[in-house]
């Protein structure tokens, strides 16, 4: 049986997270919790700081907070900040309520769900809500209401220039067409417009105007992305606001904002296509609109929103704009690495996979989804709308061929803010779409900020505002370079002196990290990560609480990434001692020497606590993260270190490390066996492998070659031992006729075992079970509640109206998949919901 998060509200003690509370009319209380759109960390995000055109040097600098505007004239035409959401009945336009997605019941609450559902995975959603790329919850609503006050302390950052006037308003009213928009936007005004809130299609937009706004002139324009844009206004609107008013006062025109809620996204996180389609198409009508000069865009965001940011430039969707410029702050990049590293080496991502599908504890090996899929399945399900890692990687990730080519040909500009020891998003992703990107001819920069966490030290809005300056006065945008192309900083968080501080690494140093995680179990992965130089080698020594030396040969690939799994058996602690670069000869004579931090004193200890792993839930998390941050002044790390270069190994740790690479000669080739060479239908098979060297691959036939755990049938539970297990059953293997595997394995050193050969009988189908559907009632009067239901043995049914046109069940929101080729359909037929003043006369 699977077990299941206990939850309470996922509140991390970070300085980079924001939690707001909402209600909602599931009777449910909930907390979304902002990792993915948190711009950083640092005290200018936080409000604290501002931006101020210096008419002496001609920069955009940071001053400091600057001083509310006294005669700051602010005018609003309504009462109120709407949601577009009413408690009760979802979306209204001009409605003020406050909206919830997320449930935060006690964790007696949640066991008790688990003690009635038998097993079956426990929602961390409300009823009225599912995890599914194709719909989201807040699309064309606020899910945080604001008061006209709260609203006006912000827009006061805008008058910390000469001009001193702003107009905000909010029209409860659909954006259609053109001439929708043009009516709300008035030229030659002396006043910053704010148009707050305009409902397009799927999503919610502000835009922002220079004073003196006209349709003659042509402008450059900032945009980011957030879940909503109430909650970006109230967190985040005094940076963008200062730094648009420092724009007007280095040219006096200033440039255009929109601020995007990016579909609401709180499941995919913008990485879905339907996104960016949706946004090119406002673009259509917003560039000629708002006289916006398309190939002068810059766009700026932090975690989530770097990767929005990075999506608007390079997305295939968006052929409206050019994106000049892209600041991107610790993005997911890669979404397979993503849900891969759902583990406790990077807690964060935990809980943000609970959030990805949908339910309690998905990240644990053992769960399944009601449709059958694992948790990491279903996340990239949720993100992408695709389940395949290839997919995945070809269409959603930054990395994605066509986006890298698209920012090629455009000369986008990318600067990545990256930080090491990220414990939501992994530097791993990070640094491999760096490499993508020079290697691919990306104009790119980067800043890696190592021991840097989850956000950002850098005064993050200087660089987009500078690089929007720049565009106003440039009438040839496409040959503007605005970053260093290819250069990277490399600074040091030094947290033994200056918590929170940067320290220069010297010129050419590059550093190996190792990140570990805190506890482990059975049912979590020990995911041990390591950056450094490219092909370079290591051993890695460790030692359980038994006694037992562990040992690990480790090869970090062309990017300089290394992804190690340890899954030791029966021992309940595992002591690491220390990384050594193995040489041409294989031989250790030095250790790396890392930097300890506070919380790093004495050796690096890994703790087996299934009850933990079982039972872990995002505010047990929650609150030994924030412990972790009082105690040390971090941000955020997970367990690591970062190497300075290396010392001279002690004489016994010397031996320690002979006497291993020895107790198993290189030179005895690895093995291979199955126990059958003919597997029927139903028939489980099982094969393993064994080899001196803890890093086999397996090869076939024709010598392609890859390693064993990369295939997720592979396992394996100590090193230099590997479990093959697969069952031939009609799930599993649909082929009609009988498959024959030939294949084998070789070690880093070119060894290879004897090939074997199995055959794996054909196990078709049994026969499809035909699909029927049936609704409760064939007339229905005005309240009443239309319900069908649809069987089959498909679990992506297709609804056919009476001409024969065809689409998904899922693509509308008024069905649900309820398991095992079931869903249902209900309708609340009412005067609101149908309008018609005649009957209708439905076929399907």
């Amino acid at each position: 049986m699977s077990v299941f998060f206990r939850n309470g509200a996922p509140i991390f003690g970070f300085v980079f997270l924001v939690v707001f509370g909402f209600q909602n009319c599931g009777q449910f209380t909930a907390k979304e919790s902002e990792s993915f759109s948190s711009l950083g960390s640092s005290a200018e995000d936080r409000g604290d700081s501002s931006l101020a055109y210096n008419a002496q040097t001609g920069q955009i600098e940071v001053t400091g907070s600057q001083p509310v505007a006294s005669d700051c004239d602010i005018r609003f035409e309504q009462d109120k900040v709407y949601t577009h959401y009413k408690t009760g009945v979802g979306f209204t336009y001009g409605a003020v309520d406050s909206a919830v997605v997320l449930r935060t019941e006690s964790a007696a609450v949640i066991d008790s769900e688990l003690a009635k559902s038998g097993g079956e995975p426990v929602r961390y959603y409300t009823s009225d809500y599912s995890a599914n790329p194709n719909f989201y919850f807040d699309e064309k609503f606020d899910r945080v209401s604001l008061s006209i006050s709260q609203m006006k302390s912000v827009l006061q950052s805008l008058c910390t220039g000469s001009a001193k006037k702003v107009l905000f308003r909010q029209p409860p009213s659909v954006v259609a067409n053109a001439t929708d928009l043009q009516s709300l936007a008035f030229e030659n005004q002396d006043s910053y417009q704010v148009i707050s809130g305009l409902v397009f299609k799927n999503n919610m937009f502000t835009i922002i105007l220079p004073p003196h706004w006209n349709r003659q002139a042509k402008y450059s324009t900032l945009m980011t992305g957030h879940y909503s844009i109430n909650e970006f206004l109230s967190a985040r609107g005094v940076s963008i606001f200062s730094g648009l008013s420092a724009l007007y006062e280095a040219d006096k025109k200033g440039s255009i904002a929109i601020l995007w809620n990016v579909g609401g996204t709180i499941v995919n996180r913008s990485s879905n296509a339907r996104n960016f389609r949706e946004l090119n198409d406002f673009l259509k009508l917003a560039v000629p609109t708002f006289s916006m000069d398309a190939a002068k865009v810059v766009t700026l965001g932090g975690s989530r929103g770097g990767a929005t940011a990075l999506n608007i430039a390079s997305s295939p969707h968006i052929d409206q704009v050019r994106v000049a410029y892209v600041y991107a702050n610790v993005p997911p990049a890669d979404l397979n690495i993503l849900s891969d590293l759902a583990t406790p080496t990077f807690p964060g991502l935990l809980w943000l996979m609970d959030e990805s599908t949908g339910y309690y504890g998905s990240w644990l090996n053992t769960f399944r989804m009601p449709n059958g899929m694992t948790g990491k399945q279903f996340q990239r399900y949720s993100l992408t709308g695709s389940s395949d890692e290839t997919n995945v990687a070809q269409e959603a990730n930054l990395g994605a061929p066509s986006k890298v080519n698209k920012l090629v040909q455009n000369k986008t500009n990318v600067f990545l803010d990256l930080g090491t020891h990220d414990p939501v998003l992994p530097f791993l992703g990070q640094l491999k779409l760096l490499e993508i990107y020079q290697k691919s001819g990306v104009r790119v920069e980067a800043l890696i900020r190592y021991l840097g966490g989850h956000g950002t030290d850098e005064k993050i809005f200087l660089r987009p505002m500078e690089a929007l300056r720049k565009l106003n006065t440039n009438a040839n945008p496409l040959e503007l370079t605005l970053v260093n192309n290819g250069m990277r900083t490399r600074v040091l968080r030094n947290f033994d002196t200056s918590p929170g501080g940067l320290g220069s690494l010297a010129p050419g140093v590059l550093p190996l990290t190792i990140e570990f995680p805190r506890f482990y179990g059975s049912d979590a992965d020990i995911h041990v990560v390591m950056t450094g130089k490219p092909s370079d080698r290591y051993y890695l020594r460790f030692v359980g609480n038994n006694g037992a030396l562990l040992g690990k040969t480790v090869s970090l690939d062309n990017d300089g990434t290394a992804l190690i799994k340890l899954n030791p058996t029966g021992i309940d602690e595992i002591t690491f001692l220390g990384a050594f670069p193995i040489k041409s000869d294989d031989h250790a004579i030095q250790r790396a020497n890392f930097l300890i931090s506070p919380l790093h004193q004495g050796p690096i200890k890994l703790v087996r606590d299934e009850k933990l792993v079982s039972k872990i839930s995002a505010r047990k998390f929650s609150e030994t993260l924030a412990q972790f941050q009082k105690s040390t002044g971090m941000s955020g790390t997970t367990y690591g270190f970062v190497s300075l270069g290396l010392n001279a190994a002690t004489e016994e740790e010397v031996q320690h490390y002979r006497s291993i690479q020895t107790a198993k000669p290189a030179k005895i080739a690895p093995v291979v066996s199955c126990p059958k060479t003919v597997y029927a239908c139903n028939e489980n098979i099982l094969c393993t492998a064994k080899g001196s060297d803890g890093d086999l691959v397996g090869c076939n036939e024709t010598g392609e070659c890859k390693k064993l755990l990369s295939d997720r049938y592979w396992s394996s539970s100590k090193v230099g031992e590997y479990v093959y297990s697969w069952q031939n059953s009609p799930q599993n293997n649909t082929n009609l006729s009988d498959i024959n595997k030939t294949f084998y394995v070789k070690d880093t050193n070119g060894l290879s075992s004897a090939k074997i050969s199995f055959t794996i009988k054909a196990c078709p189908a049994p026969p499809p079970v035909k699909s029927k559907v049936s609704c409760n009632k064939s007339v229905f009067a005005c309240n009443d509640t239309l319900q069908c239901t649809a069987e089959g043995s498909d679990t992506e049914l297709v609804g056919y109206n009476e001409k024969g046109e065809c689409t998904g069940l899922l693509d509308d929101p008024l069905w649900t998949y309820v398991g095992k080729g079931s869903y249902r359909y209900q309708f609340f037929k009412s005067a609101q919901n149908n309008p018609y003043q005649q009957n209708l006369n439905k076929t399907f």
